[in-house]
């Protein structure tokens, strides 16, 4: 939603995005987080329905590429869904609005 939000902002008053960032490349990101959530989430729910999509149990221990598969999933949410956030966020406080709460006594 932040992200949307500084879109908006991009268009109105320009350069707005986080890190300068051009606003198709944003767009992008928002899309792609939302297809991985989604993904991500029917592959979690098909294996503790009991049919799993990506079974990452079979295989033992070395796994299959089914394993592999949900591994580097696993690497690419994380990235996604914590990394990248933090990191707006942080450009957002240092370059974002600036709000004043002011306090009078009546």
């Amino acid at each position: 939603m932040q992200l949307h939000y500084n879109m908006a902002l991009d268009a109105k008053y320009g350069n707005k995005i986080p890190f300068g960032g051009p606003v198709w490349f944003a767009r992008f990101y928002v899309r792609f987080a939302i297809v991985l959530t989604v993904a991500y989430q029917i592959i979690v729910i098909a294996i503790l329905n009991g049919t799993p999509i990506l079974d990452s149990a079979k295989g033992g221990d070395d796994g299959t590429w089914e394993r592999t598969v949900f591994k580097i999933l696993t690497k690419i949410y994380s990235v996604v869904a914590l990394v990248i956030p933090i990191a707006c966020s942080y450009w957002e406080i240092s370059n974002g609005d600036t709000n004043t709460f002011t306090m009078a006594l009546q």
